[in-house]
């Protein structure tokens, strides 16, 4: 069999943005991936604005940016960047957007307010990602999607992608994360929703007039190939309302990446 390629969608890694457990358990999953024959292995994150460029030795990569992405009535200029990282034998791709990505904060201000954007910001970070692959040169067997900011994938896969030459075969993971919120977003949301074949009318039946965490985590959870879990039995409240059972339970160690080289190797083969 053919090396699995897996596309590794998250909102961190600490590499560039420690936000543990997710960006912890993305570096170390996808890093010793991409050392694995058996396995190619890319990953894409938002560039926030907290993570330097210079530093980092990011720059962008023409060939990639220019596309603009519909959301709503506008369309959103996509520049997409790369770093260079000594010892990394990863490849990274940063989405990026100065309007949405270039703040103090990740997704809360200096006083802890969570940003009321980003339902659009996580839409464009998710738009972005699959226009990205549309214009690789490499087409994932599997995209791996961690936590609520990579929600839209799966749904824009099952349903937005059915033709596309790139994307038509590829499949989702969808790993869960603790990283809930409480705030709900404007019924404005659903109008940016739409894309390519997906219509507003298409998610009324499955999005509430207003959105939050919970109703994104289930979109996610009832439209990926796969879902796992890095817990066992949630404390917040809030997943009195989620689905989060569904997925297997594959806790963030070492173990972890023997659970899913197998789960790839076993959703490439069929």
């Amino acid at each position: 069999m053919n090396p699995t390629r897996v596309l590794y969608v998250a909102s961190a890694t600490d590499l560039f943005l420690q936000r543990p457990p997710l960006s912890t358990h993305v570096k170390e999953l996808s890093e010793v991936m991409a050392l694995s024959p058996e396995c190619e292995v890319r990953l894409l994150v938002p560039r926030f604005g907290v993570i330097k460029e210079r530093p980092n030795n990011i720059h962008e990569t023409i060939r990639l940016s220019g596309i603009n992405i519909p959301m709503g009535k506008d369309r959103i200029s996509l520049v997409v960047k790369v770093p260079s990282v000594r010892g990394v034998k990863l490849p990274i791709y940063f989405v990026d957007n100065e309007e949405l990505f270039e703040r103090k904060g990740v997704f809360t201000d200096a006083k802890g307010n969570f940003y009321a954007d980003n339902d659009i910001r996580a839409l464009f970070f998710c738009k972005s990602v699959l226009a990205i692959v549309e214009k690789l040169s490499w087409i994932p067997h599997i995209i791996h999607c961690h936590g609520w900011m990579t929600s839209f994938i799966p749904v824009y896969l099952k349903r937005a992608y059915t033709e596309s030459h790139a994307l038509k075969h590829t499949k989702s993971i969808y790993t869960l994360y603790e990283d809930s919120f409480d705030h709900r977003f404007s019924p404005e949301i659903l109008k940016y929703v739409r894309y390519k074949q997906v219509k507003t009318s298409d998610l009324e039946g499955i999005l509430p007039e207003t959105v939050g965490y919970e109703d994104l985590t289930n979109l996610a959870i009832d439209h990926a190939d796969k879902v796992t879990r890095t817990f066992e039995t949630p404390e917040n409240p809030i997943w009195e309302n989620i689905s989060y059972a569904k997925g297997d339970y594959a806790p963030c160690t070492q173990e972890a990446e023997e659970i899913y080289l197998s789960l790839y190797q076993e959703m490439q083969a069929k």
